[in-house]
């Protein structure tokens, strides 16, 4: 993968992130975190991990299989993460939360704010309400 992590080496944390199913079915994680680091070749590799709801998850997954992740930094810095690899916790009763780690299979894309507000209006967040 050619060097597409626009930010530099460190732990970066997100304001917003949710996992979206391709029905705009949607889960929050929180207190997400991705961290960036650099290659002894200079390639930058990001990893991150945020806490999720597990059997709102399994629900998820069960209208879809193959998750989109949007991270929302702050300010112009909102991206969406194709299909990346998750792996979570294996405790599925309600309401317990546990850590999701995730990394991108492929490059993400950076959101206009307008778009990105559109996958918000659209998506239709489960447990919420």
């Amino acid at each position: 993968m050619e060097n597409w992590i626009p930010f530099g080496d460190g732990q970066y944390m997100v304001e917003r992130a949710f996992l979206l199913a391709s029905n705009h079915s949607a889960v929050d994680l929180f207190d997400t975190v991705v961290e960036v680091k650099s290659t002894a070749a200079g390639q930058r590799r990001l990893t991150g991990c945020g806490r999720i709801q597990n059997l709102l998850m399994v629900t998820l997954l069960e209208d879809s299989d193959e998750l989109d992740l949007v991270l929302d930094f702050g300010g112009e810095f909102k991206f969406r993460l194709t299909a990346p690899n998750v792996q979570g916790g294996k405790v599925f009763a309600a309401n317990v939360k546990s850590m999701l780690q995730f990394y991108p299979t492929r490059p993400w894309v950076q959101l206009p704010a307008a778009e990105y507000h559109q996958l918000i209006d659209r998506a239709s967040f489960l447990g919420e309400g």
